[in-house]
């Protein structure tokens, strides 16, 4: 792993994942929910797509890798002990 790279532990990555299946499970369960978990989902599309500060938090969450310079900005408690 390169020096300017950290990794989200396995905690940070599931509790990602659990709201990422409840939104799911939100989408599936009828049309007018669909509503309610498609805003905040395309909220944070617009975000990565225009906003370059946020594209360092989707490779986070879809690898567990962020950018130690990111990490020590949006995360202090991240860093070296």
């Amino acid at each position: 792993m390169s020096a300017g790279v950290v990794r989200c532990t396995v905690r940070e990555r599931s509790l990602h994942w659990a709201f990422a299946t409840g939104y799911l499970l939100l989408l599936a369960s009828g049309r007018w929910r669909t509503v309610l978990v498609l805003i905040p989902i395309a909220g944070h599309i617009v975000l990565v797509a225009v906003h370059p500060s946020t594209r360092h938090a989707l490779t986070a969450m879809l690898d567990g890798r962020a950018d130690r310079e990111w990490a020590a900005t949006h995360h202090p408690r991240w860093g070296p002990k």
